[in-house]
């Protein structure tokens, strides 16, 4: 805990030169007596539909990674030196995965990389409850780790790019906020579950969660335009009609 915390203040001291720029907006005509623009009045359902997701995402990982190592101990009957190494190559993993999302995010598009790399993760999540060994099941979260690792990243993306500027710190901390409290609750449950030695329920409950947060994003979140992808395909499609005029000259 002490290494914990100077390694918590060593962050902190690091972000003390970081500055901003602050841009003002323009006050909009169409604000009402609260202040609530135009703008901040058509993000709502968006930031409706994110919440829902991160709270899915939330309460996945509060069945999940939160008792993971208690899990892993009550299931093969191991100790905390023995399944230390698989958390920490789960984070290595993690680590040689995320320089690869915005390739991929370029190529295939944020929407689509997060339905891609969600949708393995959650596979793999499954495997870990029906492992036999504790080996095969530390391999199958090494994969699911460092495979959700490139979700982190593309969604903050995805969430700052799916409403306007000027109500991206709104729709962050009502996102976040869904997150944070369910991911606040769903460990008194699996810790429930745990003490009952249920000991496969909270990893279904919680694959049941992270499936329905692959579902929904799918159905109501990858149509969602992003600013720099808009832009690229208006610059790509421009590109294309000169090629076609020049040719037609």
């Amino acid at each position: 805990f002490v290494l914990c915390l100077l390694l918590t203040a060593s962050a902190i001291l690091l972000l003390l030169p970081v500055r901003e720029t602050r841009i003002r907006q323009p006050i909009q005509a169409g604000a009402g007596a609260q202040g609530a623009t135009r703008p901040a009045r058509a993000a709502f359902p968006t930031i409706a539909r994110l919440s829902v997701f991160f709270m899915l995402q939330g309460a996945g990982l509060g069945l999940v990674v939160q008792l993971l190592p208690l899990w892993f101990a009550l299931r093969f009957h191991t100790t905390a030196i023995a399944i230390a190494p698989l958390f920490a190559a789960s984070q290595v993993g993690g680590l040689l995965t995320i320089p690869f999302v915005p390739r991929l995010a370029g190529r295939f598009g944020t929407a689509r990389t997060i339905v891609v790399v969600a949708g393995i993760s959650t596979c793999l999540l499954a495997g870990v409850p029906l492992s036999p060994v504790l080996p095969l099941a530390g391999f199958f979260y090494i994969l699911r780790n460092s495979i959700i690792s490139m979700q982190w990243p593309a969604q903050g993306s995805f969430l700052q790019g799916a409403v306007d500027a000027r109500v991206r710190g709104t729709a962050t901390s009502v996102a976040f906020g869904c997150w944070s409290l369910a991911n606040a609750l769903a460990p008194s449950l699996a810790g429930y579950l745990l003490d009952r030695r249920l000991l496969t329920l909270p990893l279904l409950l919680g694959f049941a969660c992270y499936s329905a947060a692959v579902i929904w994003f799918f159905f109501m979140l990858r149509h969602t335009p992003l600013p720099e992808e808009t832009a690229a395909r208006e610059a790509e499609a421009e590109q294309q009609a000169l090629a076609e005029i020049s040719v037609a000259r």
